[in-house]
């Protein structure tokens, strides 16, 4: 099957074999989709890579269009669709999903959250979404859609007739927060018995919102647990122990009276049922001006990191940093993949990223060791990734409040953004959208926090515009090497 979009249809090419009825959606089945598309990134792994092999290079060329689906909006389409008994499953901009019957291109049901439009203002990119999540977890139980409505609601939908089962505002509603990302489902034992959880993210750290991810449970909607990314007010009491350890590494008053810090989770989790850990990849600064979020110094965090939390209760168990110090937008929001290596002659179950920043890392997902760190595009503010302290080490273009208003690589569209990657297992591959584009970085002397508009600290005024330079690159896996 083969998905594209092009003027806001969905153009679709099936071949009906690959299209097998499936089990249940739980745990062992989103493990193992075989030829469904169950998850966000396919399976718990997020490899995004297809086993399916009836379309190949020998007959790609015989594939025509079999119907197209117009949909309701033309705002940003992000979403990857999800593939169960014959059903597309896709959210859409401005918060609609719609159910498909992929055979005939049948719209089967279309719910519309009723976004007001004046939320665009809290969004950094655009009202898009990425997409849904199933669960049913066993066959007598209900088969349920999730998903996040750019206005802050976690909803849950009969995915039989787009009916809403229960919504839940995981975010305040004074402040500059949204959500665009896919949720996550994954099973929780509560007295000996299986249920689910649905675990979200949000975003707003250009305009000023504190990060967070939250757990909600799949039947009612209540809240199970939920883990902040950054510290509070010093002043208080922190909400964890991780929290205790990182307002140690931030300064001044500005983050915590003024937004929140930033360092949300808009997009990448990942599940590791055998380990039962939780992976969410955090945002950039709030504002990107590190010298005005932090005058005094500090890594902030935990922004721009890998973080591992025990599934079950949301508690920190490590952290690594890509981008300590945070100046350039430098999330680690982008996709984070699960993969079984050998390295050195030694099996090592790793987790894989190209944050951001434009280098590839490559770190042990039990104990959160670096185990490689290569660049894998052009990049001016570091050098390398020192691998004996597991920090990047900065070029005098980096600190562009001393050094003057600059050019910097890569920008705040990041070496990678959103777009998936994937990894093949087949060849040690992962093929990477990368995108060559330089930021203009002009500091500001300050910055006054106001809701519904973007708080940097630079002058956006004074970007420029260079000419985009797209492209895909293939790294090893257990090198980085290109």
């Amino acid at each position: 099957m083969i998905i594209t979009f092009l003027r806001y249809s969905l153009l679709m090419t099936l071949a009906c074999s690959l299209l097998p009825a499936q089990a249940t959606v739980n745990q062992q089945t989103i493990a193992n989709p075989q030829s469904q598309w169950l998850s966000y990134g396919r399976d718990y792994q997020e490899q995004r890579f297809s086993p399916l092999a009836q379309i190949n290079r020998d007959n790609i060329n015989q594939l025509d269009l079999a119907w197209s689906f117009k949909f309701s909006t033309a705002r940003g389409m992000e979403a990857t669709p999800l593939v169960h008994n014959g059903v597309i499953y896709i959210s859409t901009g401005w918060s609609h999903v719609h159910a498909l019957d992929a055979r005939t291109g049948e719209q089967l049901w279309h719910y519309d959250a009723n976004v007001a439009k004046s939320h665009l203002a809290k969004t950094c990119c655009g009202p898009v979404n990425r997409g849904v999540a199933l669960w049913q977890g066993d066959s007598g139980a209900e088969l349920q859609v999730f998903f996040g409505a750019l206005d802050g609601r976690l909803i849950a939908l009969n995915a039989t007739t787009g009916t809403e089962n229960w919504s839940v505002q995981t975010t305040p509603t004074d402040g500059n927060y949204s959500i665009t990302g896919a949720p996550r489902v994954v099973p929780r034992v509560v007295n000996g018995i299986e249920k689910g959880m649905v675990i979200i993210g949000n975003g707003g750290a250009e305009l000023g919102v504190r990060g967070f991810v939250s757990a909600y449970d799949i039947k009612s909607g209540e809240q199970i647990w939920r883990f902040y990314t950054v510290p509070g007010d010093p002043n208080k009491p922190q909400e964890s122990p991780a929290l205790e350890a990182a307002v140690e590494t931030w300064s001044g008053d500005y983050w915590y009276q003024n937004g929140g810090g930033g360092g949300t989770a808009w997009d990448s989790m990942v599940y590791d049922p055998e380990l039962d850990l939780i992976y969410i990849g955090t945002g950039n600064g709030s504002p990107w001006n590190r010298e005005l979020r932090s005058p005094g110094g500090g890594d902030n965090l935990y922004l721009s990191s890998i973080v591992a939390l025990q599934a079950g209760s949301g508690d920190y168990v490590w952290h690594y940093q890509v981008t300590p110090q945070d100046n350039w937008d430098s999330t680690a929001t982008q996709q984070l993949v699960l993969a079984e290596l050998e390295i050195e002659g030694k099996p090592r179950s790793v987790i894989m990223q190209a944050p951001k920043n434009g280098f590839f890392y490559v770190l042990d997902r039990i104990s959160g060791e670096l185990l490689s760190a290569d660049a894998f595009t052009h990049i001016t503010w570091a050098s390398h990734v020192d691998m004996q302290t597991g920090r990047p080490v900065e070029t005098k273009y980096a600190d562009y409040q001393s050094f003057g208003s600059t050019y910097i690589w890569p920008s705040p569209y990041g070496a990678h953004n959103w777009q998936p990657m994937s990894f093949s297992s087949k060849t040690g591959l992962m093929y990477i959208p990368v995108q060559n584009i330089p930021g203009y970085f002009s500091a500001q002397d300050s910055v006054v926090y106001r809701v519904d508009r973007w708080n940097t600290g630079l002058d956006l005024n004074e970007s420029r515009d260079p000419k985009e330079l797209g492209c895909r690159q293939s790294l090893h896996g257990r090198t980085g090497l290109r």
